[in-house]
């Protein structure tokens, strides 16, 4: 699937990266992989990313940690400058809860319809769904759908299918947090870019402990910038 690229931000991984590096080069091994290293505290990872599994196409590192945001931002300019046959971008989360195969899906979806964005939407009503995750991700949904009038289930979600022609939309906006994911779902509604949400798996590694996103805090940045429209 030559026309569809990944993108994996990476924050501090673990080897969990390592395994979805292996997983993805054999069901997709004619995709480009490009992995965004965001100012990790140790590059043991990304050594034996390159030693010990087929490597990624392209290692992009950040000397310092910018955001979530920042990454994928640059991620996406690489793309569109290197890429001219990408039809579309997959972003996916380098922990293994995105699984190889819902990743594949969505890598399905957007090969056969490249001008609808994909979500790959988890069910929040899951009784084993972290706390932190169901308030953040309920929250935000609400607060969407009440100024802007569309119903997204999972709006932070970060296995997405994105058409070519959102990604120099998404350059133009500012921030640099978790919120830059909330706001390219702002940025695709205006531009009358269909958004479909595709059922996935809904895995929680150690009940969510790993990960950098802050439930308040986070939620409510986020927030502030859809009042705010800062996109």
């Amino acid at each position: 699937m030559e026309e569809i690229c990944i993108l994996i931000p990476a924050y501090n991984p673990d080897k969990s990266l390592i395994l979805l590096l292996n997983g993805l080069k054999e069901s997709l091994p004619d995709s480009p992989v490009i992995v965004v290293n965001d100012g990790s505290a140790s590059e043991e990872i990304f050594n034996e990313l390159l030693k010990n599994c087929p490597p990624p196409d392209k290692i992009l590192t950040h000397s310092v940690n910018l955001g979530k945001g920042e990454a994928l931002k640059n991620g996406f300019k690489y793309i569109n400058d290197n890429y001219n046959n990408c039809k579309g971008v997959i972003t996916a989360d380098c922990d293994l809860q995105h699984s190889v195969e819902d990743i594949v899906k969505i890598a399905n979806f957007l090969s056969k319809s490249c001008q609808t964005m994909f979500l790959g939407s988890r069910n929040f009503n899951n009784i084993n769904i972290p706390f932190r995750s169901f308030i953040g991700n309920k929250f935000i949904s609400a607060i969407f759908k009440i100024i802007y009038k569309i119903q997204i289930n999972d709006t932070q979600t970060g296995l997405r299918g994105i058409p070519r022609d959102c990604i120099k939309l998404f350059l133009d906006i500012n921030n640099s947090d978790f919120s830059f994911e909330t706001l390219m779902l702002i940025k695709a509604h205006k531009h009358n870019i269909p958004i479909e949400e595709i059922p996935i798996s809904t895995i929680y590694i150690k009940k969510n402990k790993n990960s950098h996103f802050k439930p308040l805090s986070d939620s409510y940045k986020i927030c502030k910038s859809l009042l705010r429209k800062t996109y």
